[in-house]
Formats: structure tokens, sequence, C-alpha cells
């Protein structure tokens, strides 16, 4: 488009400057006039052609698109349907009601999630219900149901990790300790159980830290 309005101004300086300049010594100032008025035609014509072509490129581009998400909608497949409207809706975001396909489609990958997510949650694979619910609040941020269900499962599943820290911690395997502490720490710092194992499994990987300085420069200085 800036290109497009690029031409219209140069043209139009070009027909300006035209004709402020005095007819030649061979022309009269009626031919100069005529002149003018066939360039200032052909530059009308060519520029709305240019503006015909450039919009007839963006529709085509656009309903490809639309075309496509029209497809992975109905074939179920909502988070590539959302994929391609959001590239349509970028590339015109006026064609035909391709906003509220976005819109319904958000809504639908979400709802998908979701559930997928509650099925997850159902066998026990709370991990994976739980990346489920983020990609869920990803499509449809404002749903409470997914928040809650989210957050209800980070209660969860923040146990899980601080269970797995325990089974670490009673083989003093303190660095494995500390990062199952670490995740049940990020998911629930209130539980204060989570806290005091996290501090401690931290001061038991780093305890040592302190004296590696000292034992680089008596290794390189010797």
């Amino acid at each position: 488009m800036r290109k497009l309005l690029k031409i219209i101004c140069l043209t139009l300086v070009f027909l300006f400057l035209l004709n402020t300049l005095p007819a030649t010594a061979g022309s009269t100032q009626s031919d100069s006039g005529k002149m003018v008025l066939k360039i200032g035609v052909v530059t009308a014509v060519v520029v709305g052609a240019v503006c015909l072509i450039r919009s007839a490129i963006i529709n085509g581009k656009a309903e490809k698109l639309y075309r496509q998400g029209e497809s992975l909608a109905a074939a179920g497949d909502w988070a590539e349907a959302v994929q391609a409207y959001t590239e349509a809706w970028e590339v015109n975001s006026k064609y035909k009601d391709v906003a509220a396909k976005l819109a319904a489609a958000k809504e639908q990958a979400g709802a998908m999630f979701l559930r997928l997510g509650n099925e997850a949650w159902a066998e026990e694979k709370l991990e994976t219900a739980e990346a489920y619910y983020r990609q869920a609040l990803q499509y449809i941020p404002a749903s409470a149901e997914a928040r809650q269900q989210l957050n209800a499962l980070s209660q969860e599943l923040a146990m899980v990790y601080y269970r797995r820290g325990l089974s670490y911690e009673s083989l003093n395997r303190w660095p494995e300790a500390l990062q199952e502490y670490e995740k049940a720490y990020l998911l629930a710092p209130q539980k204060l159980e989570v806290v005091d194992h996290y501090q401690r499994a931290n001061a038991e990987v780093n305890k040592d830290l302190p004296l590696t300085p000292v034992l680089f420069f008596l290794t390189h200085t010797a």
C-alpha cells in the first residue's frame, strides 16, 4: 500500500511540474493541456488497475487460508483451524466473516483442550493434563473453568513432585531431590513442608560451592 501511495504522489508531482512548464516552440497551450489530460487519464487507469490487482491478490490469499480454516474446522482440528483463520485475518481482516470464524475456532479449540485435560486428569496423567489446561487458556484466557481446573491440578501435581523429592532425598540424591522440590515449590509456594524441604535440598546441593573458587585457584596456581 505504501508503494502505491508513493507512485500516486510521484505521478501527481510529475503532472504538476508538467503543467507548470512553458510549452515548447512547436506546441500550443492547447496541445500542452491535452497532453496533461491524457497523461492524467492514463495514470488514473494504471493506478486503478494496480489497486484492483493488489486487492485481487490479497483476497485470493485470504480466500485460500479461509477455506483451509473451514476444512480444518469441519475435521475438528481446531488448533490448526485457528492458525489458518489467524493467517487469513492478518492478510485481510475484513474478508467475509473471518473475524467471527476465528473467534469461534478459538472457543472450540479451548473447549477441546479443556476436555482433553479433564480426560488426562481422570487417567492420572497429571503432567499431560496440566499441559492441556495451559493450552486451553491460550485460546480462551477468560475461561474460569480452565483456570480453576489448572489451579486445582497444580496443588495435586505439587504433591506428586514433593513425594518424588522425598524419595530422592531418602537416597541422598540431592540434585534430583532439589529439582522435584523446586517444581513443587513453584506450584505450591504456600505449603510449608514443600518450602522446608526445598530449602534443605538447596542447602545440601550448594553447601560446597563457596570452596569452588579456592580449589580452582589452588589447582591453577600450583
